[in-house]
């Protein structure tokens, strides 16, 4: 079959797991706030930045480079496991013995036990990475979505059952670790690749050497991502840091529902066009239209109704992070098409320009978020958005250079989805100046949700009527459940 039935199949299963494990997610994360205190998901969204560091160093960019590499053989999985496993170990050891420390560091005496249990999380990551690239390797995303959703739907039971009966902020806990464990041996099965006992210098080096950049990135993106958690959690508390967790975390939410979940995709078929250069722009320009017809609605949306979402969904004790919500919703127009520039960068073998980028990023962020801390946790929000809006044209130079890009297709892959969202936002700001607030804010986001997917659907449809083909395409190819193997 053509690569493009292969990459659309696979993104078709891509999403199906996203927009199942989020919807999963959702439901359990907005039971888990209403029963459990801003300090407790502050508490463990300080531990996860640590966690989340540690996970970047065990994979150390070894599964990107499985899937990018065109010939792999046994001995460069077997590298990739065992050099993953050791690492593994050694930063759960680690983290065990840091724990107090870094409780000490931040005033936090209960992030101690909490940051102990979760490096248990490092251990698990380092014997599933493997067997996850393969199955990406392979566009198997099928057996990818089948394993997250059942690993998710079960550490959402146990966390929900453990906050009903009272253990706090330890049902966050071992929601986590419960559903890596639930997914470690799925992940083995569904691959059914087995390391051998050895380690080869020759084929450890080539993955070392591209997987070295990816580990830069990845470490630059941490910065990107969590500085803000760290200096919030440092200077404001836990509390605070709660409610900056539920305002990013739902925009998070809403890009891992089709950026995220297609960025993998993404990049394993861009990876294979990556001796046509035509073809990858190409390539680039359809996934555009794609993102940006799913995505713009939302987080247009988003910036309008978060005063009325946050209190709806959490409850009025949240409502602090409705602004956090709504000054952070643009980013997501960003990061909807900025995420296939570092796909399509990485495709072609250039990891080291996405690591200048991110680099340059992460300065720009750690310098923002510093000195926006002290004015609170919106402040901090804008200069996140602010930094993505700045630098952007940054990527796009560096881009285009290696795919000598069209500024006007660009924009014409834009224009359906930015036309539509615009009209739809002034039909919902309209609709917040009219509808009096004794109508309840139930009923003003079923009135705008209606009105709004009304009159974004009429734009698109009048603007782009092949748009909704193509959207058809995405959910209705099918193809063999393995995948396709090179």
């Amino acid at each position: 079959m053509s690569l493009r039935r292969i990459a659309t199949y696979a993104a078709g299963w891509a999403l199906l797991q996203k927009w199942g494990y989020q919807a999963i997610r959702l439901v359990v994360f907005v039971v888990l706030a209403r029963l459990l205190e801003p300090a407790s998901f502050g508490l463990v969204a300080l531990a996860s930045v640590f966690v989340l560091l540690g996970e970047m160093l065990v994979d150390q960019g070894f599964a990107d480079a499985i899937v990018q590499r065109t010939k792999l053989g046994p001995a460069h999985k077997d590298c990739a496991f065992w050099a993953s496993l050791v690492t593994g170990i050694g930063l759960t050891a680690l983290f065990l013995l840091a724990a107090p420390g870094l409780a000490a560091a931040f005033d936090q005496p209960e992030l101690a036990p909490i940051l102990c249990w979760l490096s248990l999380a490092l251990l698990i990551a380092s014997l599933s990475r493997t067997q996850e690239a393969l199955l990406r390797r392979d566009l198997a995303f099928k057996q990818i979505a089948a394993i997250s959703l059942v690993s998710m739907a079960v550490g959402g039971v146990v966390g929900l059952t453990m906050a009903l009966t009272g253990f706090g902020v330890w049902s966050l806990v071992w929601q986590l670790l419960i559903q890596r464990l639930v997914q470690l041996p799925l992940l083995w099965r569904a691959t059914g690749w087995h390391p051998r006992a050895r380690f080869s210098p020759r084929h450890f080096r080539p993955l070392f050497s591209y997987g070295i950049n990816v580990v830069g990135l990845n470490l630059l993106n941490f910065v990107n991502r969590q500085a803000d958690d760290l200096l919030i959690g440092y200077f404001l508390g836990p509390t605070a840091l709660g409610y900056y967790t539920i305002g990013y975390r739902l925009i998070r939410m809403l890009l891992d529902l089709v950026p995220y979940a297609l960025l993998p995709v993404a990049f394993a078929a861009l990876s294979k066009m990556q001796s046509n250069l035509a073809r990858m722009r190409e390539g680039l320009y359809e996934a555009t239209r794609i993102l940006a017809l799913a995505m713009f609605p939302v987080f247009c949306g988003i910036t309008v109704l978060a005063p009325q979402l946050i209190p709806a969904l959490f409850g009025d004790r949240w409502l602090p992070s409705a602004m956090v919500m709504q000054v952070l919703a643009p980013i997501g127009l960003l990061q909807t098409n900025s995420l296939l520039f570092s796909a399509a960068l990485k495709a072609a073998g250039r990891p080291d320009k996405v690591l200048a980028l991110t680099a340059l990023n992460a300065l720009a962020n750690l310098i923002g978020f510093a000195v926006a801390v002290h004015w609170g946790i919106v402040a901090v929000a804008a200069a996140y958005t602010i930094r993505g809006y700045l630098l952007w044209p940054v990527t796009w130079r560096v881009l285009n250079r290696l795919l000598s890009l069209s500024l006007l297709r660009y924009a014409e892959a834009l224009a359906p989805a930015a036309s539509g969202a615009a009209v739809m936002t002034s039909v919902l700001v309209l609709i917040q100046l009219w509808m009096p607030a004794a109508a309840g804010i139930h009923s003003i986001l079923i009135v705008s949700v209606l009105a709004g997917a009304a009159s974004y659907g009429s734009v698109v449809c009048a603007l782009a009527p092949t748009q909704r083909r193509v959207l058809w395409r995405l959910l209705a190819h099918r193809m063999p459940a393995h995948g396709v193997r090179s």
